[in-house]
């Protein structure tokens, strides 16, 4: 190694310089080691996210002095000398304001024998909070029973909660995209517009924007299911039994009817659902030749229909086949909905879900009103199996309308209707729990009708009730 010789002042001794100095006690020439460039290994923190502001970075690493400078990206920051391994630098906001990289040094002197190695600072994207894209249901109306409130968006996390007006609940995870709370009757006892937010912890993107949770007036006049009638057989071809029998209809009420029936012809039979009286409006049919072929030759068939503002009085309801055709398995139930409007209905639905698997709790029906009162009716039928669908979860508004159609004669229904009340408009959705025993032929239909009743008048609900509606008020 070349060393450099030359005499060293007193004054030279009683300082730190950037150079080894060897013999200062002593006299006349020195042998100098070369500068040690400065070595940085790690950097505290490493990554901020974009926007943090500013903060104090750490940097560990060697031979550090107590004129070290660190330098971003070339420029250098205030430095605080801890030790010959450990230095600090404030980092203004203007530097991570957005997110990138940049490349920290070290620098003992001017010289190129004076900067350390380069080390890469991240300064990450920042995290998006969690967003709200609806709520099940939107609203209900004051004085409604405790409810499971479902939160769907984007974002959610194991440790995300939902806030009601502010205020933390108990929250279940179920999934990054929705997230359940418990809403106590108390929490709806009196009309109000509620926030509704989802906060994650700030390093996950903090809290969401507030969506509006409407708990609308008490409803004094509401729909309800003031009775019902429900029929199954194996009828055979053309049979004039396939009828129900509504008693003490009230005037204005409306009758929804749904029919299903296995068809072991090589047609679809034609459907028309009378009373004698009344006009029917057929709502929708599904015909499946396929997915639910009994294995003979034939198929699965389900369709809804109304007949609105109906006058008082009793009503035989027959669901007529095709002449020639051969039926079976055939069910068929009928609905006085009272309270609704001359013009009740606001929507409908019918949808097919195969080769559903045993113990499946899958099965919701979704429906949006457009009008601030009505009643959603919905079914869930389950083709030739053994087992009912289970009756409405506990703590939600859904209200058993009962299970239907023992198709098999063994004594287990294989199919249930639910209903609700609502008092708001927006997206009202009920939820089946199949809990499907077997394997025969897993496959549903869900039917289902919601019907306005924003202009109703008031009903008595004295007279003949054999489903339970809501209290009057």
């Amino acid at each position: 190694m070349k060393r450099w010789r030359f005499m060293t002042p007193a004054w030279l001794c009683a300082g730190t310089a950037w150079f080894a100095i060897a013999g200062c006690n002593g006299g006349g020439g020195q042998d100098v080691a070369p500068p040690v460039a400065p070595s940085v290994t790690t950097l505290t923190p490493s990554s901020v996210a974009a926007g943090t502001g500013a903060f104090t970075l750490t940097v560990h690493g060697s031979n550090f002095l107590s004129a070290s400078a660190v330098h971003w990206n070339g420029a250098a920051l205030t430095t605080t000398y801890v030790g010959s391994s450990q230095l600090t630098a404030l980092a203004p906001a203007s530097l991570v304001a957005s997110a990138g990289e940049a490349s920290i040094t070290v620098t003992n002197s001017t010289t190129a024998t004076g900067t350390s190695n380069a080390v890469s600072f991240t300064v990450s994207a920042p995290p998006t909070a969690p967003a709200i894209a609806s709520l099940a249901p939107a609203g209900v109306p004051a004085g409604a029973s405790a409810f499971t409130l479902v939160v769907t968006g984007s974002g959610f996390h194991q440790a995300s909660v939902v806030a009601w007006n502010n205020v933390a609940r108990v929250t279940t995870y179920l999934g990054p995209t929705q997230l359940s709370i418990l809403v106590a009757q108390s929490d709806v006892a009196v009309a109000a517009v509620v926030s509704v937010t989802v906060d994650n912890p700030a390093a996950e993107g903090g809290a969401s924007a507030p969506v509006s949770f409407t708990i609308g007036p008490a409803i004094a006049s509401s729909a309800y299911i003031r009775s019902s009638a429900a029929y199954s057989s194996y009828s055979g071809a053309n049979s004039s039994l396939w009828r129900v029998v509504l008693l003490d209809v009230l005037a204005g009420s409306s009758i929804y009817v749904v029919g299903t029936w296995p068809n072991f012809s090589s047609n679809y039979p034609s459907m028309q659902v009378s009373d004698g009286m009344n006009a029917y409006t057929l709502l929708g049919r599904y015909d499946d030749p396929v997915r639910f072929n009994l294995g003979i030759q034939g198929t699965q068939s389900v369709g809804h229909w109304y007949a609105r503002d109906v006058p008082a009085g009793s009503y035989t309801i027959n669901l007529a086949p095709t002449p020639g055709t051969f039926e079976d398995f055939v069910g068929l139930v009928a609905f006085e909905v009272a309270g609704v409007t001359s013009s009740p209905l606001d929507g409908a639905i019918l949808r097919f879900d195969a080769h559903i698997a045993p113990g499946t709790d899958a099965l919701d029906v979704t429906l949006t009103s457009s009008n601030p009162r009505g009643i959603l009716i919905a079914l869930v039928v389950d083709d030739v199996d053994g087992t009912a669908p289970t009756a409405p979860l506990a703590g939600s508004d859904a209200r058993d309308a009962g299970a239907l159609w023992d198709f098999l004669r063994n004594g287990n229904s294989s199919s249930r209707a639910e209903f609700q009340v609502f008092g708001v408009p927006g997206a009202h959705s009920v939820h089946f729990s199949p809990q499907e025993a077997g394997i025969e032929l897993p496959n549903y239909m869900t039917v289902a009708a919601f019907f306005d009743a924003s202009g109703s008048a008031v009903t008595s609900r004295a007279s003949g009730s054999t489903i339970p509606g809501p209290p009057a008020n």
